[in-house]
């Protein structure tokens, strides 16, 4: 989604406002990945569970798409590098159960 705003919503996401916004829709956020990833990984326990969600929210947040841009990377490919560490770190985690 950060890829389709414009300059100006881009700036107007860093600032103290914007900043202010995030912070409160963040518990939803983490609460939506968290439930999404338990679909997907019923076996995992709260522990595991958390941490991937961890991994994961940092890995499709705008700073980790901007990493990505700074190393010459698209936003396919930057999602497709999101998916697999993200199944990746699942798997190991649902192993190790």
């Amino acid at each position: 989604a950060y890829d389709r705003f414009d300059e100006v919503a881009r700036a107007a996401m860093v600032s103290q406002l914007g900043r202010e916004a995030r912070q409160a829709q963040l518990p939803g956020r983490i609460e939506l990945s968290r439930r999404s990833l338990a679909n997907l990984a019923p076996d995992l326990a709260d522990e595991a569970l958390d941490r991937a969600n961890r991994l994961a929210l940092v890995l499709v947040s705008s700073s980790g798409l901007q990493m990505y841009r700074a190393l010459g990377r698209t936003v396919e490919e930057a999602a497709e590098d999101a998916v697999w560490a993200i199944r990746t770190a699942v798997q190991r985690e649902g192993r190790q159960r």
